[in-house]
């Protein structure tokens, strides 16, 4: 074995792809470090026609390394879902790429990262592993598939177990409590490399648990919103992070706090209805309202007040205090930052598949009828469009 790192610059450097007919791809192992890529670099190990694609082998230090744009493994353009689709191996990890079923334009495969089978003899079924894949294939994603799909813009679905076997493979120094990770290695690159991890503490910061295949659904469309959001930036600014969405955030958080939300008078009451000083009550559902605080189990209501059993809640504590209080994670720093790419990804997740389980809390929030201006934002994406103006709530 060579210790000296290996750079890789130019296109096709090495090329152990098949010439004709129905071949496999090669299988290509570096037995130096892998230390960096020129931006034109390339190497392959294509299959063709109905031939598996090929294997890549290294050990590399590069943090969230734009792998597809440098390595290429697919299979040939018939290769069967039951055959390798190529597979990566980094770090020690391996990921095998599967071709989907179905006539979508976007996505064509997924990869599976959770076990270290190189080549299984069938792809993995319809199980926690397809989750990412089941959700993207739904009609949520109806009017994004040319936009996910683009080429130089393309999602693309790694599926990972959980923390250590993510950071190996890319790298990456995430706690066990995350729950993914959607990013661009630089720019321009051409793919936006979606990661969901089937176990983490999303929902709950105190544990981490194994998905249920619904839960992993609910945590696959929350990254897939990062990637929506994403391919809406192109090179500039996230849209999460502009200056309109901050006012959609604002908005809800007026309607979230205040029963009048248009001149912020009237202090909504958290856990019943709030009374109108002209006769009867506001409108609007009693914001938690069956809202369980994930970590202790115990509902945030309790004989019409916030459960002191789970915080020591101050006098005229804000329902916007109480989010950001029970879940921290999602509301990053806080209420009153422009920082909304976690809300937004949970937001477009409800409106793609519900709550089905991962953040019990905020998903519950958002049943009772609250923050109505983001989930119309993500309304808009799923049409493949976004916003130009306020919201009209």
């Amino acid at each position: 074995m060579s210790s000296a790192p290996v750079n890789i610059k130019t296109a096709n450097a090495i090329n152990a792809s098949a010439l004709s007919g129905n071949g496999n791809g090669g299988e290509i192992v570096m037995y130096s470090y892998l230390q960096s890529f020129d931006p034109a670099a390339t190497i392959t190990a294509i299959g063709k026609g109905t031939g598996k694609g090929g294997r890549f082998s290294a050990f590399h230090s590069i943090m969230d390394i734009d792998i597809l744009k440098f390595v290429k493994v697919d299979g040939g353009a018939t290769v069967p879902t039951t055959e390798l689709n190529g597979s990566i191996r980094l770090n020690d990890v391996w990921c095998r790429q599967w071709r989907l079923t179905g006539t979508q334009v976007w996505p064509k495969t997924h990869w599976v990262c959770t076990d270290q089978s190189d080549n299984p003899s069938v792809p993995v079924a319809a199980t926690v592993n397809t989750a990412a894949a089941d959700v993207a294939k739904s009609a949520a994603f109806n009017n994004l598939r040319t936009r996910l799909g683009n080429a130089a813009n393309k999602a693309t679905i790694f599926v990972f177990s959980g923390s250590a076997n993510f950071n190996s493979f890319w790298a990456e120094i995430l706690p066990a409590k995350a729950g993914g990770l959607t990013f661009k290695s630089a720019l321009n690159s051409p793919f936006i490399y979606v990661n969901p991890w089937l176990s983490g503490s999303v929902g709950n910061p105190n544990n981490v648990v194994t998905y249920t295949y619904n839960s992993a659904r609910e945590v696959a469309a929350h990254e897939l919103g990062h990637a929506v959001d994403r391919s809406f930036a192109g090179i500039g600014t996230l849209p999460s992070r502009d200056a309109l969405y901050n006012t959609y955030v604002q908005r809800d958080v007026s309607r979230l706090d205040y029963a009048d939300p248009a001149a912020n008078t009237n202090k909504r009451l958290p856990c019943d209805l709030t009374p109108n000083p002209a006769g009867g009550f506001f409108p609007g559902n009693i914001p938690f309202a069956g809202a369980i605080d994930v970590p202790t189990g115990l509902p945030v209501c309790s004989g019409g007040q916030l459960n002191n059993n789970i915080a020591s809640w101050p006098v005229g504590v804000f329902n916007s205090q109480v989010v950001t209080t029970l879940d921290g994670a999602l509301w990053v720093p806080t209420l009153s930052s422009p920082q909304w790419v976690e809300p937004h990804a949970q937001v477009f997740s409800h409106g793609a598949v519900g709550s089905q389980g991962a953040r019990g809390f905020f998903d519950k929030v958002l049943d009772n009828g609250y923050f109505l201006c983001l989930k119309s934002w993500a309304t808009s994406e799923r049409a493949n469009a976004l916003p130009v103006a306020a919201c009209a709530l």
